[in-house]
């Protein structure tokens, strides 16, 4: 008879680690509905993400009129009320969100600094792929950063054009790209 060993999650973490391997590969990502007490850890992931990941493309004056260092907890509360977005937790820990309208639109699409590269991006496309096929839709769009163009591009999104978004009379570049989605 063959005798069954348990291995403890702690255990494995240390072996792939010791073995310099990336223990996020088994680690498991649950995509959630917002509920109110994610405001304040949406907000923040948005403003980091911004300050650490997109800084390499963005001047600081670009970079704060986009997510301020100050964070307006209040108006993200109201439109988070509004989008109610799709969230991804690893280990109870929101590591990255997005919003789709029912027109297709992807707004809000961010992943955690610490956890690019790290295949939340992909979860989070296929989610939205997904969504768009139950709905129906030709197409999905949404206004890309310079740093996110080329994730949207390996995800089959094409450039309709180059824009200029301004905040704070700031002028920011992104693309406005599109994806057909094939039902």
């Amino acid at each position: 008879m063959k005798k069954r060993v348990f291995l403890s999650k702690d255990f494995l973490q240390q072996v792939l680690q010791h073995l310099d391997l990336n223990w996020h590969l088994v680690n498991v990502y649950n995509i959630e509905k917002y509920k109110s007490q994610d405001v304040e850890d949406l907000a923040q992931l948005f403003t980091n993400t911004i300050h650490n990941v997109n800084s390499k493309d963005y001047t600081k004056e670009q970079i704060e009129s986009w997510a301020p260092t100050k964070i307006d907890y209040k108006k993200w509360k109201n439109r988070f009320e509004k989008t109610k977005p799709y969230i991804v937790k690893n280990n109870n820990k929101i590591v990255g969100f997005f919003e789709f309208e029912n027109n297709g639109h992807i707004d809000c699409f961010y992943v955690h600094h610490n956890y690019q590269r790290k295949g939340v991006g992909n979860i989070m496309m296929s989610k939205i792929i997904n969504i768009a096929k139950e709905k129906k839709l030709d197409e999905v769009f949404a206004e890309v950063s310079i740093t996110a163009k080329p994730f949207f591009e390996k995800n089959l999104f094409v450039v309709e054009r180059k824009n200029i978004a301004i905040r704070d009379n700031v002028d920011l570049i992104n693309y406005i790209m599109t994806r057909q989605v094939y039902t």
